[in-house]
Formats: structure tokens, sequence, C-alpha cells
């Protein structure tokens, strides 16, 4: 029989099951001396724990028959076998193709590296073949194999040979892996490197992965605390409990003390509960005890609420049961439910139900919606309401739907239905339920949906399907949700696409919808575009719209534009626009404005609307501020004898 090196295995079983993401937890540090000292564990490590080690995988003997062919081949018939293999995810398939890569030199995997860049594989295999070759090249020469790594320009390429080539290297020669690291110059990429790098000391030595870390200057990789408190607690918990308390406050402890408690609690959630309740320090604890309760949830329900019911009722309890209520309702929802009701009051029972009900709708969504119907109005009914649906139309929006419109058209359904609706304009099937559909905001709101999907990328396709209905009611309608998204996704496209048109009346009935919505993202550059319009009226249109959201953005630029504009109705409409922006809150420089309103009418509205919040505000001085305006006589009589 053959073996072959399990830490080698291990490495690329990881990559294909799946990369695991800690999420950090906030808490802040204190002395702690807990009741009594935890003693050295000795309890046995799971194999989901254990460290990388270099024990051999025995091979089959078909195995080893098919491994010593494909070493007989040529390269480009390797290659291919590899592209084979690449696509089968079975064990064999893979130990095959691991075993391969090792026999081949260092100068076969470049060459096949190469070629591949050259003539890129398709679908997964294009990342998990070359990632055999590439570790293999790793167990055989980490410089080499590095040398080839910089030189990659495919980002997820770089970032999953940075993973193996770091963690593999540390191993091997750890001092010439972070001299490596620190040669990197992308402050990301090295971070990267480095985090790969330190956890896989970690797996094997946290002592030294801590001594590494924490003389490290400028580092980033805090989070990494909680996978070497998390290893170290395992190997040896007294230690790492010692070396945890010696800790400084900060970032780096909160880490610790998360990874630490969350190792322990896997063999003794009970004493590593009762070891967290011992930390004087709320917040400390507090994060403790969510890290311990995390994992007892999840395996243990009844156990982990007996133990929350002793907790006294309190703000901490809140919080940490607050930070919890995604855990509550992932193994059995309703009994979650059930203890949520009998325990917990207020604001912390509407969020907590409201979690517990999304995750009851990724199984059984109408078993949750159910219970939401007979949930009282207020906020948990509002929050549940909301929860479930999103859950329920990622995956079929036509039968959350359906339910909402057995629901009372209140502010809370409507809300939902939206959410359901959007969902729905971004699948094949929501072009053939809108002809079904009747008139109304939610037949607006599906268009505005599917325009929204169509307009991302494919705004022809877009424009088809506006334009594909006969009933021309139907068809403006689309036509405006299209527009209106396309404005808001793309406006200069969308000019760009209308100035081709041979209709200018497109242009101009949507030049309100493009200004508003260009100027949001450059109103200097929709200001420009506004004064090449040819009809006036759609420029009147384009230049209240960009003043109006300009103003909200940058009232002294908007001003400075709109003083420039030609006198006219251009001018008038801008004027317009930065009065109704200021006048409640500075009517003063509001009425300093009216004078450039040419159109009688507008003028006479826009100055009896200022003066009479300015006479509110100071009768005196808006008398005077009127006397001294440049306005004609006959209106500042007029204005005078306002009430």
């Amino acid at each position: 029989m053959k073996y072959l090196l399990s830490s080698f295995v291990g490495i690329l079983i990881g990559f294909i099951a799946g990369w695991l993401i800690l999420t950090p937890a906030e808490n802040s540090p204190s002395e702690v001396t807990p009741t009594s000292s935890p003693s050295k564990s000795t309890v046995k490590v799971s194999e989901r724990q254990k460290p990388a080690s270099f024990e051999p995988i025995e091979l089959d003997e078909g195995t080893q028959a098919l491994i010593e062919q494909i070493a007989t081949k040529t390269l480009d018939e390797k290659i291919e076998a590899f592209i084979n293999l690449g696509s089968d995810s079975s064990a064999s398939a893979t130990l095959v193709a691991l075993q391969t890569a090792l026999s081949m030199s260092s100068g076969e995997i470049e060459q096949a590296l190469r070629k591949m860049e050259e003539e890129p594989l398709t679908g997964m295999s294009r990342y998990i073949v070359p990632y055999y070759l590439f570790s293999a090249w790793i167990e055989k020469d980490p410089n080499g194999a590095y040398a080839y790594y910089q030189s990659i320009e495919d980002p997820m390429q770089r970032q999953q040979h940075a993973w193996s080539l770091f963690s593999t290297w540390s191993s091997r020669d750890p001092d010439g892996a972070l001299s490596a690291i620190d040669s990197i110059e992308n402050s990301r990429e090295k971070q990267q490197a480095f985090s790969s790098f330190i956890n896989s000391v970690a797996a094997a030595d946290p002592r030294k992965a801590f001594d590494i870390l924490s003389t490290r200057e400028n580092n980033e990789s805090n989070w990494s605390y909680n996978s070497i408190f998390s290893n170290w607690a395992i190997m040896d918990r007294s230690e790492a409990w010692a070396t945890l308390q010696s800790m400084p406050m900060g970032p780096e402890r909160k880490q610790a003390i998360a990874g630490y408690f969350t190792a322990i609690s896997h063999d003794d959630r009970q004493s590593a509960a009762d070891q967290a309740q011992q930390i004087s320090n709320e917040s400390e604890r507090s994060q403790a005890l969510r890290s311990v309760l995390d994992q007892w949830l999840r395996t243990d329900f009844d156990g982990a609420t007996d133990y929350l019911s002793r907790i006294p009722e309190g703000p901490d309890r809140d919080e940490m049961l607050n930070n919890l209520s995604w855990q509550f309702g992932e193994s059995d929802p309703e009994k979650a439910l059930n203890w949520v009701i009998e325990n917990t009051k207020g604001e912390l029972q509407d969020n907590m139900t409201g979690n517990i009900l999304r995750q009851m709708a990724q199984n059984d969504p109408m078993a949750a919606a159910k219970i939401v119907e007979n949930l009282p109005y207020g906020r948990a009914y509002e929050r549940s309401l909301n929860n479930i649906v999103h859950t329920w139309s990622e995956r079929d929006p036509i039968a959350a739907i359906d339910w909402l419109s057995t629901l009372e058209a209140d502010e809370y359904q409507r809300n939902a239905m939206n959410t359901a609706l959007s969902q729905l304009g971004q699948k094949e099937i929501a072009q053939e339920y809108f002809l079904q559909m009747p008139e109304g905001d939610n037949r607006k709101a599906l268009a505005r949906s599917i325009a929204l999907n169509l307009i991302k990328d494919r705004p022809a396709v877009a424009l088809n399907w506006a334009n594909s209905f006969d009933d021309p009611e139907v068809t403006e309608m689309a036509l405006k949700q299209t527009f209106d998204q396309w404005a808001n996704h793309d406006p200069v496209g969308l000019v760009e696409y209308l100035d081709q048109s041979a209709d200018p009346a497109v242009l101009n009935k949507r030049a309100w919808s493009i200004g508003q919505n260009w100027a949001k993202k450059d109103p200097e550059a929709a200001a420009s575009w506004a004064l090449s319009i040819e009809d006036s009226k759609a420029q009147v249109n384009a230049v209240n719209a960009i003043s109006r959201e300009w103003l909200k953005h940058d009232s002294f630029l908007a001003s400075e534009w709109i003083s420039e504009l030609p006198k006219g109705p251009v001018k008038d409409g801008g004027v317009k626009q930065l009065i109704n922006e200021i006048y409640r809150e500075d009517p003063a420089t509001a009425f300093d404005w009216i004078i450039d309103i040419e159109d009688g009418k507008q003028r006479k509205d826009q100055a009896t609307k200022v003066y009479k919040v300015l006479k509110k505000k100071d009768a005196a001085a808006a008398e005077e501020q009127l006397r001294g305006s440049d306005l004609h006589v006959d209106e500042i009589n007029r204005l005078l004898e306002l009430n």
C-alpha cells in the first residue's frame, strides 16, 4: 500500500468543503478570577478540533494503480486527467488528483499551470485543478510556488493560492513564510496572507502563534486571537486562560475571550457557563456567555434555555438574548417561540419573535405565516411579517404574494407586499405573472421591479418588454417605470440612447425624471445637459428637477448655478425651487430672490407665501425689508395689506 500525507489532504479537502468564517464578537475586558481555576484539559480532542498532523492516509490498490498509470503519461495527458478528476468530487478522485500532483516535478507543475493560464478551464475546474497542482508545488518548493503566486493576475485564484501557500509554508519554514508575506506590497493581500499563516500556526502551536501575533507591528488580524485561543483552550485550557488573563484591554482580548469560551463549551457547556459567570466585567461576562450559549442552543436547546431561565432578569440578560435570537429558532422554532413568549417581555420579545419566525419560514413558511396571522398588531407583527415574507419570497414569491393578498391592506401588508413583488421582479416568471395582475399599485410595483432588473444589464430587453403590450395604457405604464428605473440606474446611458432615438418627444417627456436622477449622481453634469435641451418645456422641467435635487446636496453651489441661469421660465423654475427649499428657515434670504422671478403670477404667489412667514417672525423687520426691495410699488402695497 502507498500513503498520502494527511496534512496535505486536509488543506485541499478544506478548500473543497468551503471556507469557515469567524465572526468577531464585541466585549470589553476586565480582570477575572474564576472560583476554580480551569485545569489542564484532558478531554479527547474531536476530529474537527485536531491540529494538522502528518499521519499517512492509506490508499487502496485500485487508487494506487490509477495514480501510477497517470504518472507515466505525458504532461498534456496528465492535464487532461486532472480536468476529468476536477469535475469529480468523490474522495477517491480527489486522492488520485492529489497524489498525481505530488508525483510531478516542480517544472511540470509550472508548465501545467502556465498552460492553463493560456487556455483557461471552465466551471469549477478553472479553480480546483490549478489548486491541486499549486498545493503540490508548495510541498515540493514553497519559494518557487511563491514566485509563481506573485505572477497570478486572476484575483480569485490569487486569493485561494495565498491561503494554501502560506498555510502550508508556515509548517515547513515559518520564518521564510513571514519574510515572503512582509514583501507583499498590497496591504489587503498582505493581511490575507498573514491571516492564513497565523491561523495555520495556531492549529499546531497556539503559543507560538500568540507570540508572533502579539509582537507584530501594525497588525490588523485581531480576529485571529479568536482562532489562537480556540485551539489553545483545547490543547491546554489552564495555560490559555492564564495567558488571556494577562492580556491588556483592547480588541485582542475581546477576540481571545470569544475563542476561548467557544472552544471549552464544546465539551462541558455547564462548566463553561459557570466560568463565564465569574467574570466581573459586565460586557465581558455577557460576551463569554454568548459564546457558550451560541454552541449550547445549537446542540441542546432545553439545557440552554433552562440555564437562561436561571439568569436574573436585567439589561445583561436582555442584551444576551437579543444577540442570541438568531440561534433560538434553528433546531425547533415552535419550542423556541413558546419559550420566548413565556420568558421575555416588550421589545426583546418582539425582536426575538421576528427572528424565530424568520428561521421557521426557511423550512415551513406557511406555518410561520399562520402564527403571524394571530399576532396582535404592533412591532412583533410588523417585524415578523417582514422577516418571513423576505425569506419566503426569495424562494417562492408568488406563494408569499398569494398569502399577503388574504391579509388586510394596511401599511404593514403593503410594505411586505412591495418586498415580495421586488423579489418576484428578479425571476423569469415575473413577466407572465404581470400580465394577469389587475390594475393597481401592486401591478405598478411589479413593473418597477421588472424594469429595474432588466435595465441593469439589458436595457434593450426592458424597452422591448415595455412596448410589447396591446393595451396602450399598460404600455405607457410599463414605459414610464422602465424609463424611471433607467434614469435612476444609468441616466447618462439613457440620454445617449434617447439622443439617438428618432423621436425627441420621448426625451422631452422624461426630462424631469432624467434630471432628478442624474443630479443625485452628478449635479454639475446634469446641469450642463439640461441647458443643452432644445425643447423649452423639457428644459424647464429638467432645470426644476436638478435645482430641487442639487439644493438638497449643496445649496451654495446650486444657488450660484441658479443665479446664472438666463432670465425667463428656466430661471423662474430654478428660483422657485430655491425659495421652496429655504423660505421656512430663512425667509429673509428667500424674499431677496423673489425679484429674480420674471413671470408675474409666479412672483406674486412666491412673494405672498414668503412675506407671510417673514412677517410672522418679525413684522417690523419684514416691513422694512419689503419697503427696501426692488418690487413694484403696487406689489409692495399689496403685501403690506396682508393680514
